[in-house]
């Protein structure tokens, strides 16, 4: 079931431990006419791990898993799982699970009207009254956006809606008010996409979603939970939680800090909005559900840089490509998937990896972002520097709101073409939108300084975006931290390489001989290791 899948990507069931598998079960054994077996025994045997000399008058595990799995599928279709079309309840006192079907809709009456926050300079007053000791104080806080580009009359439409909230803590309800202002300015960056603050209907032709976010205090800090409705069937699209806490920060700054991790997945233009967006290019509604699950692989390998992800979505990208060739932003997706493969080969498999995502660019769009991305690594891993600028020029063009695509064109410019005027611009430009920095963020910067001779400034620069995940991010912060003499940041990246199979000084001379850099970057990098292990060398 959909919503089982939902419940296991949001980690509301957390993760690594027995209540996926459980759920799973329950459901499965439910829908297959089997839930009259569902007894303690049964559980425990063939799920939870327990022998055949099981007694549940001995043993309280089946009691204590489907208790905790209970109180999660309880918080889950109270916060962010509250508009989901099918629920699934298992009463207390039995293991059977109950399957119900229908929309509850919102528990607030939301507002009469759906009010644009588009199409004009955007000036969001985040009010939030936060209660201290003593009383209550007002903060007031605002910020500016840059006025939007026109949009066109098919721009998709996101309808926020008002952050509910649990009970009646005034501290909370003021937070949610702060959120719902600094998400729609957040948002209303993204000039490919139309901001409405209303309850979740809108006329006009253009695709139309609704954000439905829940806010609830947990412990030390707020968990933000939302989940992406496709208008106007209530369809669940995706979801997402985040958390923050508010031991050594203000309460302004929270309430920034998650707006902003929630308006980065929802405004990003390869996020789930616009794969939702590309799928229904789809010849049936399954070709539809089934090429925005794909992309969707594709967007959180690119996000978290799971190998897992990258395998599933590699898989079926395959196979839907195959199915349908002018599945172009599917096709795209796959050639960036082989590009990251064939950086991490030599020889003849490498140019086969290359000629391969070659081959599926060739006859695309020239208006599809993900195309433009492509052709962009691609040039830079072919070493054709002027189509790299070119490329990088004409993708920060294309996107000049996105962070993720300004940080790409600024990487492939300054690294691979040695078009430092521009990278540094377009890094600035990507910093200046986000706080949620990816891995790969200012590596431009980074090298920048080192072949200037700033060791310092090349390290302060790599150590302000995560690098995890990446074996080049995590080179270039090792040769950094051992150079500036930061033996703490270089035992991380050390232990981030081991992990990634990069435990010694040819290995990393190997990432980066494999990197898709000019010589000189190379050169200068090489140059570095090898001060940097003579330093080592020479420490007591």
């Amino acid at each position: 079931m959909a919503v089982v899948r939902r419940l296991e990507e949001t980690g509301a069931l957390g993760t690594g431990g027995r209540l996926p598998a459980l759920l799973r079960y329950l459901v499965q054994e439910e829908l297959a006419g089997r839930g009259d077996r569902l007894k303690a025994y049964a559980i425990a045997t063939e799920v939870l791990g327990r022998g055949q000399s099981f007694d549940p008058a001995q043993d309280s595990i089946v009691r204590v898993e489907i208790g905790r799995l209970r109180k999660a599928l309880d918080l889950y279709f109270a916060t962010e799982g509250r508009y989901e079309p099918v629920r699934i309840q298992i009463p207390r006192g039995a293991n059977r699970p109950r399957i119900v079907t229908g929309d509850p809709g919102p528990t607030e009456a939301p507002p009469p009207a759906a009010a644009p926050v588009r199409r004009f300079g955007l000036v969001a007053g985040v009010a939030m009254a936060a209660m201290l000791a003593a009383g209550a104080a007002l903060l007031v806080w605002q910020r500016r956006a840059p006025p939007p580009a026109p949009l066109a009359a098919a721009a998709p439409r996101l309808i926020l809606m008002p952050v509910q909230t649990e009970g009646t803590d005034p501290e909370v309800r003021a937070l949610a008010l702060g959120l719902r202002a600094q998400l729609a300015a957040e948002l209303s960056q993204q000039t490919w996409l139309t901001v409405l603050l209303g309850d979740g209907h809108s006329s006009g032709d253009a695709p139309v979603f609704a954000a439905a976010p829940v806010l609830i205090k947990d412990g030390d800090g707020y968990t933000l939970s939302a989940q992406l409705l496709s208008e106007p069937d209530q369809r669940v699209r995706w979801s997402g939680r985040y958390r923050d806490t508010t031991l050594h920060e203000p309460l302004l700054d929270l309430v920034s800090n998650l707006a902003g991790k929630l308006a980065r997945d929802l405004g990003y233009p390869l996020g789930p909005i616009g794969q939702a967006l590309g799928a229904h290019s789809g010849a049936t509604d399954a070709d539809v559900e089934d090429r925005f699950l794909c992309m969707m692989n594709a967007w959180r390998y690119w996000r978290d840089l799971e190998p897992k992800q990258g395998a599933d979505a590699r898989a079926c990208l395959t196979r839907l490509t195959a199915k349908a060739a002018d599945f172009a932003e599917g096709r795209a997706a796959l050639a960036l998937l082989a590009l990251d493969e064939g950086r991490n080969l030599d020889g003849d498999a490498r140019a086969a990896a290359f000629a391969k995502a070659a081959s599926l660019l060739r006859g695309g769009p020239d208006d599809d972002r993900l195309t433009l991305m492509a052709r962009l690594s691609l040039a830079a891993c072919e070493g054709r520097i002027e189509d790299t600028k070119a490329l990088a020029r004409a993708l920060e063009t294309d996107a000049p709101n996105d962070p993720d695509s300004l940080a790409e064109a600024a990487n492939q410019a300054g690294l691979a073409a040695l078009d430092w005027t521009f990278a540094l611009d377009a890094e600035a430009k990507a910093l200046k939108l986000t706080r949620d920095y990816r891995p790969g963020y200012v590596q431009a910067s980074a090298a920048k300084a080192l072949m200037d001779g700033d060791d310092e400034g090349a390290l302060r620069a790599i150590s302000r975006a995560p690098q995890q995940g990446q074996a080049l991010g995590q080179t270039m912060l090792l040769i950094l931290a051992q150079l500036a003499n930061a033996p703490l940041r270089a035992e991380g990246a050390a232990a981030a390489l081991a992990k990634l199979q990069v435990g010694d000084e040819a290995a990393l001379k190997t990432t980066i001989a494999r990197a898709c850099w000019h010589p000189d970057v190379k050169a200068a990098f090489l140059v570095a290791l090898a001060r940097a292990h003579t330093l080592q060398a020479a420490k007591p």
